[in-house]
């Protein structure tokens, strides 16, 4: 409705849950209220997980996700929409109508796509056999931020052992209908956490992001953290590759914050800054 544009724009988060707070929809919430964007939520899964291993995971039904979408939607000015894990086959056929059809009646609405395929501790989020129905997702999307595993599944290829690996697959990514792709290359062997964002508005030039790498073993969620806080910052009306920067800033400063915390006995998760938006 035009009435909700006059107010507050804010990011809609589409994800699982993390009873352990460390990745998930809890670390959207606290990524997005540390740089001083409001959250809404639209929860897709249950997990039962902490900072060692998930035991269990419980979609939401199909009727109650979208009860959950129309009830944000109706009520919020939502500028930018942030989706990490779907948690069902089911789910992810709803959200590739749903959102073709919110697109098109809401043209300005920004996606961003994160795609955890699998968690850091090696629990399967979404069992799919083919990656078709994922890639109708990708295509509706503003902008999906796989990791190298992500990406080598979703291209059916090997893992990219060099950037210009990298930024071969990011050319695919868009070759098969991408609007844009941040590649991760955190796991690249190096002293370099390198992505590449390739989109159909840069041509065929790739833009590179590099921070060096953190060592510290509390690094759970950080994918959802980035893509979370690039949307933050998309609401805060950074343009793309400013807002990919600022978040990659605010990533490497829980990395480097978070060296000295142990909240679990495993992947711990990032610490939640509250950090002046001057500084990032």
């Amino acid at each position: 409705m035009d009435s909700l544009k006059n107010l507050q724009p804010v990011v809609m988060t589409i994800a699982g849950s993390d009873s352990g707070a460390g990745a998930g929809i809890q670390a959207d919430i606290k990524t997005c209220a540390a740089l001083g964007v409001y959250c809404t939520t639209v929860l897709t899964a249950i997990t039962a997980q902490n900072t060692q291993r998930i035991t269990a995971c419980e979609p939401v039904s199909v009727q109650m996700l979208a009860q959950q979408f129309d009830a944000v939607t109706e009520d919020f000015n939502v500028a930018v929409i942030k989706i990490g894990m779907v948690g069902s086959v089911d789910n992810l056929h709803y959200l590739v109508a749903r959102l073709s059809d919110y697109k098109r009646k809401n043209s300005n609405v920004f996606i961003v796509l994160d795609t955890p395929l699998r968690a850091s501790v090696g629990f399967s989020l979404l069992d799919v056999n083919n990656a078709d129905l994922l890639w109708k997702l990708i295509r509706l999307v503003d902008l999906v931020t796989p990791n190298l595993m992500e990406a080598a599944f979703l291209l059916e290829c090997a893992e990219a052992r060099s950037t210009q690996m990298m930024a071969l697959q990011t050319l695919q990514f868009v070759e098969r209908g991408a609007k844009a792709v941040l590649l991760k290359g955190g796991h690249l062997v190096g002293d370099q956490a390198a992505d590449c964002l390739l989109s159909t508005d840069t041509g065929a030039a790739p833009v590179w992001f590099s921070n060096t790498k953190i060592s510290t073993r509390n690094n759970h969620g950080t994918g959802c953290t980035l893509a979370s806080a690039i949307a933050a910052q998309l609401v805060l009306g950074y343009p793309v590759p400013e807002a990919i920067s600022r978040a990659k800033q605010y990533l490497h400063t829980l990395l480097q914050q978070s060296q000295q915390r142990h909240y679990g006995l495993g992947s711990g998760p990032l610490e939640c800054l509250n950090l002046s938006r001057s500084i990032i």
